[in-house]
């Protein structure tokens, strides 16, 4: 599966310039690059917690899919192969009272300093899918029903199995945290034309491929459709991309 991707990468009338060169942004106080240790176990996707951000034995690209809040893989140009074989251990120190957000511009910086990262921004037309609702008159399928959200003493919550065989389970969730998961699913940007926001209780239910043809099971378009009462759509949309003019393998620490 490939995950969905956009960057910011700006321009000047010179040429391309970095993001961190180009706007000031938090930087980690110290960060730890290590290649994964041959034979090792387990894995720790992108975390932040406190103020710390680690993540263990996964392919570098995945540094730049939480840096740059990646949409679509093939909304990001010219990676190496290299980026998603090759694993690696991460462990970074960012400043007191950082965000989540903070530190996507701090990976940038990283992967601009460690990496060497030099990238561009391009628009293009690419292919998406779009999000409908199926039916005329706008009802939704036995799985998806609006809430109330999170009431007092009540916790919203969202449960995410993601293998082979795939189940999102929500409980006053937004909308727009729905359209993620269903995103994560897809091979390319997904447009939303719902029309649909606020709170909503979700469950769905899929086998995890990547094409609209399938030979058996329940895919993701299926699934939308027969759970969610929602459907996608394949088109092509003119999106930016971000073009990977060079990266190297991380300096040592």
């Amino acid at each position: 599966m490939r995950r969905m991707l956009i960057i910011s990468v700006l321009c000047t009338v010179g040429g391309v310039t970095s993001i961190a060169q180009q706007t000031p942004a938090p930087r980690f106080e110290a960060a730890s690059i290590k290649p994964t240790l041959p034979g090792a176990k387990g894995l720790t996707p992108p975390d932040f917690r406190g103020n710390r951000f680690t993540m263990t034995n996964l392919p570098a690209v995945f540094l730049l899919v939480r840096a740059f809040d990646v949409r679509a893989a093939d909304e990001l140009i010219g990676i190496p192969s290299w980026l998603n074989t090759e694993r690696y251990d991460v462990v970074a120190t960012a400043p007191e009272g950082s965000t989540a957000r903070d530190v996507m511009p701090m990976l940038a910086h990283l992967l601009e300093t460690r990496f060497n990262l030099r990238a561009h921004k391009e628009a293009r037309e690419q292919p998406a899918y779009v999000l409908t609702i199926a039916s005329a008159d706008g009802s939704l399928g036995s799985k998806l029903r609006r809430s109330e959200g999170c009431l007092p003493r009540a916790t919203c919550d969202g449960r995410v199995s993601q293998s082979n065989a795939s189940y999102f389970h929500f409980k006053g969730a937004q909308w727009s945290l729905i359209l993620e998961q269903i995103a994560s699913a897809l091979d390319h940007r997904l447009i939303d034309r719902t029309g649909l926001s606020g709170a909503f209780d979700a469950d769905l239910e899929f086998v995890r491929k990547l094409s609209v043809q399938q030979d058996s099971g329940v895919d993701i378009f299926a699934a939308v459709r027969q759970q969610l009462g929602l459907k996608l759509e394949q088109t092509r949309a003119r999106v930016d991309v971000v073009v990977i003019d060079s990266i190297e393998r991380p300096t040592p620490d």
